[in-house]
């Protein structure tokens, strides 16, 4: 049996003058999000009353650190934006156990919320992104492998073109020769 745990640390700078008025506003969210029977799933402390601790050592609820921070930034009036990370870990090496996310609150605008595994996901089905190991690889990192042959310029033409005496440089030389050739040619 393995155990899952959503863990993470967010710290939310509250006025000092404010700190009293930030104790009353956890306190009363804390309270709406217990009356399901539902136990709050973060911690927060007062720091040295410069903020909000938010923590909690097995499991923390985003939602309900959301729910707080988002009450303290709206009633409190603070302008800076709060983030939030978070991490899904597992006590053993399971498939999909581990992830995280996390989200930013700005005062008078939604919730932006970021899940790791499903941004990256979206991004790559918007085609914003392309990972890395499924780009062409460049022609530096080709001439890395001294034996590796150009997707298009194959190294069997280059040693026909030494073999005629057509050409005199290396094969990397000569692809990016070709190359620049075939850029010259296209119409524009």
């Amino acid at each position: 049996m393995a155990n899952n745990y959503c863990q993470g640390s967010a710290f939310l700078k509250v006025p000092e003058d404010k700190i009293e008025q930030a104790k009353e506003i956890i306190q009363r969210v804390v309270s709406w999000l217990e009356t399901d029977d539902e136990v709050c799933g973060c911690v927060t402390e007062i720091i040295d009353e410069d903020g909000v601790w938010f923590h909690n050592d097995d499991h923390l609820d985003p939602d309900h650190v959301e729910e707080i921070a988002r009450s303290l930034v709206e009633d409190l009036e603070i302008d800076e934006p709060f983030y939030c990370s978070w991490a899904y870990t597992c006590s053993k090496p399971r498939i999909d156990e581990f992830g995280g996310g996390a989200f930013v609150i700005k005062r008078g605008y939604p919730t932006y919320w970021c899940e790791a595994l499903n941004q990256v996901k979206q991004q790559l089905e918007d085609g914003e992104m392309i990972p890395l190991a499924l780009q062409e690889p460049t022609l530096r990192e080709q001439q890395e492998d001294v034996w590796a042959d150009d997707p298009v310029w194959k190294r069997e033409w280059w040693r026909d073109e030494v073999r005629s005496e057509a050409t005199h440089i290396g094969y990397w030389e000569w692809v990016e020769s070709q190359r620049e050739q075939e850029d010259n040619e296209q119409p524009n």
